[in-house]
């Protein structure tokens, strides 16, 4: 497999300390997270694995989990040193147990790939999704409301329907229960590394009692 730089583990974390987020909506979190030969690692790593990687979850044929590509503890640092920090200063009201455990995986998009994903929630708490790469148009994340579990179906809003680009180097961080969608890129290929990271409580969107973050809670909804 492709050589990682000798102290990947450390530009890593010193990556995920420098990174720069900014709150770009409610409950989602732009950051730019550069990984340097990381990332050209994994790429060069995916595509010598070639189909042999299979299905990474039950929405994807395309892709691999890291685990398969020798960097099962990438996913480790990614939950401890970006996400959790990221949890306790902007999503704590909502995500209020801290990250325990994650699955990471790299999702393949274009024509030889995954064309789409269709409207769903996460089995996380919080979702990392960060573009590795390669050239492509189109294929943005759309985004489509916070629910619970009781609410998941519902119709969205006007104000929570927004779409948010890709490109390399910049991670999109959302709560899990987030509604959200991939249509098909116009052209190209785009890999994206996604980590659901997961707190002893469970996904958000798995209680079926309403909570205060869902965009049809009501006071007497719960």
């Amino acid at each position: 497999m492709s050589e990682l730089p000798s102290d990947w583990q450390a530009q890593v974390r010193r990556a995920c300390a420098g990174a720069r987020a900014t709150e770009f909506s409610r409950g989602l979190l732009r950051v730019e997270l550069d990984l340097g030969g990381v990332t050209s690692a994994m790429l060069s790593r995916h595509d010598e694995l070639g189909a042999a990687g299979g299905e990474p979850n039950s929405m994807h044929e395309s892709g691999a989990s890291l685990e398969q590509l020798g960097l099962g503890e990438l996913g480790a640092i990614l939950r401890s040193d970006l996400a959790e920090p990221l949890r306790r200063a902007f999503l704590a009201d909502v995500a209020s147990a801290p990250l325990t455990s994650e699955y990471a995986y790299i999702v393949d998009y274009g024509e030889r790939g995954d064309r789409d994903l269709a409207l769903h929630v996460d089995e996380s708490c919080v979702t990392i999704n960060l573009c590795l790469g390669d050239w492509f148009e189109g294929g943005e994340l759309r985004l489509a409301g916070l629910r619970c579990g009781r609410h998941r179906q519902s119709e969205p809003r006007e104000d929570e329907l927004f779409a948010v680009d890709h490109e390399p180097g910049l991670a999109w961080i959302h709560l899990g229960a987030h509604r959200h969608l991939v249509p098909p890129l116009d052209q190209g290929r785009r890999r994206n590394l996604i980590v659901w990271c997961s707190a002893a409580d469970g996904p958000l969107s798995a209680s079926m009692e309403c909570r205060p973050f869902c965009g049809d809670w009501l006071p007497d909804a719960g």
